[in-house]
């Protein structure tokens, strides 16, 4: 899985999903949401912001 889930990728997904969550206080919604979008990453349907 590491080259899939590199550390660049996890990053990402933390800073854009997981904190903008954590942020609002919604643990819940940010564990689901970073769940979701390493599945989506995982099945090819996530499209990485990074160039």
């Amino acid at each position: 899985m590491e080259p899939i889930l590199t550390a660049g990728i996890i990053e990402e997904i933390t800073q854009n999903v997981l904190v903008l969550e954590y942020k609002k206080r919604d643990f819940h919604a940010g564990l689901d949401k970073g769940v979701g979008t390493v599945y989506q990453l995982l099945n090819g349907a996530y499209k990485s912001v990074r160039k």
